[in-house]
């Protein structure tokens, strides 16, 4: 079919790559077919968008479809999408391409492969379906066959139940006739060395991953690996951990303040945080057992004893992302012993009572039954201040911590990385939730009611924006002349120095594109902006007030998420000071419920938007109100809450 129509056209390239390690080539690669692709046919390669590292099997590609639809809304400086396959588009199949092809189209682009000639017409659409189909079917073929040769490969101990090997144990490399050749240990700093099969001498050091490369030791088809006890101080770090756990009955908040005290470093180099410590409790491997097939993050199909597993489809639940692990059954497990590990850790009589805590562990997450009790990470977390409060120790954010009796904010920081050391030993102050949500809540109710502060601060708040408004708005028409000359310059460098090379053509382009960039965001985002705020303050200013009592009445007996809305939007600077165990905050009214009350009772407010953990909420430009210190008495198991307001 010809492409004669093409010719005049400009087009973007989407090159997309799902390994960044594959990438270093594979986007070159791709470059190189579509510009030889547009010179053939007549087309101006306008540029180009990278995706390194996104797999075609998910979703993750849409919000750069996104963006290419804003980018021809706003700028219309491309007709044509160009791809070299539909591959690399997507692998989801024709419902997520198809919808690609019509939100793309809706506002005038087309998306062009060079490998597939799609044909115009009532058909087309049937073709690239087809396409779509085949892609999906490809990626659905490729996992099949890798989870058969990676089962394959475990039963036969051509490899560990795992790729990565646990803290304190080394990757033995054996040859094909079976004589160990020699060790590999991973560090604390990422870095990986390669030592004699004793372990004492030094053959090789291997630099740390980069972003998009693989700087490690790779295995030869021939070699097989097992694991064996790795360096002697980190034997003897896990071998602590174990026996101040099953023996002497320490938790991991203990023990890794513990080890943090003795300057040992986590597997990662960090300090040792209470979910280091846990992975290593639950890991049956150091009483000498692996568990191969206990989780698998498949898209498509996972491993089985006899043959693949096709994955099951995963619905996703209110307030929560899917989560991309499955926890699987002991009758798909596949247990591995390794016996030259089975008594270096532990000692023989706690082995089995080790490895049935372990087994029924990993039963309870197959179950889903391993919840965490008591988390404030979802939506409807009874945690409302939480993203709101910080410490003023250290500025760490406070988090929710669930106790027999009641409910408390602690700092993060310091359940991460505990340590005994004052200075940080200061961040385990505890702040009984229960009462000073109650005083927060009371607080604002009462400062939204009958605050007397009100009015003036609203109406001086609206003077400022109407100020600052008119002044940022006269830069508008001087950024688009400085945009649209910049354009001229860069259209102009792309013609004339074609002759020179792609590689001159880019040094010249590429700061006038990155500055174009930059004017373009300045210019959305005064564009975006509400008027100025001109007719009628006294209207506005009865409005806002109106409308903050009516929140005020909303908030007895509100939901979670409402409340959590709210209090982000009126709340602000709110610190506790652990030394005295005091918090302090600001009830102020931000710039949005000043613009929207100008719309009037019309308007649907508030609307701080649902999704509140993923909103870039103003900060900064508010009406401050009043401003509340809070303190705390305990009477035994009671804490009593004094709240004031201070000048």
């Amino acid at each position: 079919m010809s492409r004669e129509w093409l010719r005049g056209l400009r087009c973007v390239g989407h090159l997309r790559c799902s390994t960044l390690e594959q990438a270093l080539t594979s986007i070159g690669q791709q470059r190189g077919v579509l510009t030889a692709f547009a010179s053939d046919v007549g087309m101006y390669y306008v540029g180009d968008i990278e995706l390194r590292g996104v797999s075609g099997s998910t979703t993750e590609s849409w919000r750069d479809f996104e963006s290419l639809i804003r980018r021809k809304s706003e700028r219309d400086d491309y007709d044509v999408l160009l791809v070299d396959n539909l591959a690399r588009i997507t692998r989801m199949g024709p419902d997520f391409g198809g919808k690609v092809v019509f939100e793309l189209g809706q506002v005038g682009v087309q998306i062009v492969s060079v490998a597939e000639d799609i044909p115009d017409g009532d058909c087309g659409w049937l073709h690239r379906a087809l396409g779509f189909e085949s892609a999906n079917a490809t990626a659905k073929a490729i996992s099949r066959s890798s989870s058969r040769g990676a089962m394959s490969s475990i039963i036969k101990n051509y490899v560990p139940y795992a790729r990565k090997a646990p803290y304190g144990i080394d990757r033995m490399i054996v040859g094909a006739d079976e004589r160990p050749l020699f060790l590999m240990r991973c560090l604390e700093d990422g870095t990986q060395l390669q030592l004699d099969p004793t372990g004492t001498t030094i053959l090789r050091r291997f630099p740390r991953n980069e972003p998009e490369r693989f700087m490690h030791y790779r295995k030869r088809p021939e070699e097989t690996v097992k694991f064996v006890p790795g360096a002697p101080e980190c034997v003897e770090v896990v071998r602590r951990i174990l026996k101040r756990h099953h023996v002497e009955g320490w938790g991991g908040l203990r023990i890794a303040c513990e080890l943090n005290d003795l300057k040992r470093l986590s597997p990662r180099g960090r300090m040792w945080s209470i979910t280091a410590v846990d992975k290593i409790l639950n890991n049956p491997i150091y009483v000498g057992r692996g568990v191969a097939n206990q989780i698998s993050k498949a898209t498509y199909n996972m491993r089985g004893k006899s043959q693949p597993v096709s994955v099951p489809r995963r619905r996703p639940t209110p307030h929560r992302k899917t989560k991309s692990e499955i926890y699987r059954g002991p009758d798909e497990w596949v247990v591995m012993e390794y016996p030259e590990l089975a008594n270096i850790f532990i000692d023989v009589e706690l082995q089995e009572q080790v490895w049935e805590k372990c087994r029924r562990r990993l039963i309870r997450l197959a179950d889903g039954m391993a919840g965490k009790s008591g988390g404030d990470s979802h939506c409807d977390s009874p945690y409302i201040l939480k993203g709101i409060l910080r410490a003023k120790q250290g500025n760490h954010m406070m988090s929710g911590q669930k106790s027999t009796h009641a409910r408390y904010y602690r700092a993060k920081a310091y359940v991460n990385y505990p340590s005994s050391d004052s200075a940080r030993k200061i961040l385990t102050t505890m702040i009984h939730a229960d009462v000073l949500e109650k005083a927060v809540l009371q607080s604002l109710q009462q400062t939204l009611v009958s605050s007397p502060n009100v009015e003036s601060e609203v109406r001086a708040h609206i003077l400022h924006l109407v100020r600052q408004s008119e002044g940022e708005r006269q830069e508008v028409p001087q950024l688009i002349a400085q945009r649209d000359e910049l354009w001229q310059r860069i259209d102009f460098a792309m013609t004339e120095l074609r002759d020179l090379g792609r590689e001159v053509v880019k040094q010249k382009v590429a700061p006038l594109k990155d500055k174009h960039r930059m004017l373009d965001a300045r210019i959305e985002a005064l564009q975006s902006q509400h008027p100025p705020i001109c007719q009628n303050p006294d209207a506005i200013v009865a409005n806002v007030t109106r409308r903050l009592k009516y929140v005020a009445s909303c908030l007895d007996g509100a939901s979670r998420p409402f409340l959590k809305r709210v209090l982000r939007a009126f709340i602000h600077d709110m610190v506790a000071d652990l030394a005295d165990r005091s918090v302090e905050w600001f009830v102020a009214v931000p710039d949005w419920t000043i613009l929207q009350a100008e719309k009037g009772d019309s308007a649907d407010w508030p609307v701080p938007p649902l999704d509140f953990k993923t909103t870039n909420w103003p900060s900064g430009r508010t009406a401050v109100l009043d401003r509340y210190r809070c303190t705390f008495s305990h009477f035994g198991r009671r804490t009593r809450a004094h709240c004031t307001k201070v000048d």
